[in-house]
């Protein structure tokens, strides 16, 4: 059976700006890649941006334990949580004791940013992940019934998944404008 992993950063308002299919099981392959797409959309929308309209960054970036290894940890570009590992064990973590110390860890960056997710600040950031990662990913799935690719390759898998990630766009952009239609015309 032919597969594919599909990647999408994801910004906090639901907007897909970054995309990325492979074969490869392993999501740690992925970050450098997505993050690099991700930093020249978010560049792209700030060079086009109406000059009255705030700046568009990318703050800090949300990735779950499938990214986490110490070359992605270590790696240039903006501020990041990766999980160390699972959900609940970093919950678990955070309030049996959490770190207030914001003095940098000993040991390697795996050991440096469970301590960050440990405090109150990480943990209350690293929260909003679920909700703004797999949203897109439950809405293809779920009310879309998008669970598989219509062609075969990978680069028409790395086509369909685009233009699901356009439509997706564009679907949140008109409930936007359909529920707010009086700010859209100031």
């Amino acid at each position: 059976m032919q597969g594919y992993n599909c990647q999408a950063f994801t910004a906090e308002d639901g907007i897909i700006i970054a995309t990325g299919v492979g074969t490869s099981s392993a999501d740690v392959t992925y970050y450098q890649q997505m993050v690099r797409k991700a930093v020249d959309a978010a560049t792209l929308i700030a060079e086009n941006a109406p000059p009255q309209a705030p700046a568009p960054s990318i703050g800090i970036m949300l990735f779950d334990a499938g990214y986490c290894s110490i070359d992605n940890l270590d790696a240039p570009g903006p501020d990041r949580l990766i999980a160390t590992g699972k959900s609940r064990d970093l919950e678990a973590a955070a309030t049996a004791a959490p770190s207030s110390d914001h003095a940098p860890a000993p040991g390697n960056s795996i050991t440096r940013m469970a301590e960050r997710l440990a405090t109150a600040e990480g943990i209350d950031t690293y929260r909003k992940r679920s909700h703004i990662a797999e949203t897109p990913f439950g809405h293809a799935k779920h009310n879309l019934g998008f669970r598989r690719f219509t062609s075969r390759g990978l680069d028409r898998a790395t086509s369909e998944w685009s233009f699901h990630a356009a439509v997706h766009n564009i679907s949140k952009i008109l409930t936007h404008l359909a529920a707010a239609p009086t700010a859209a015309l100031a």
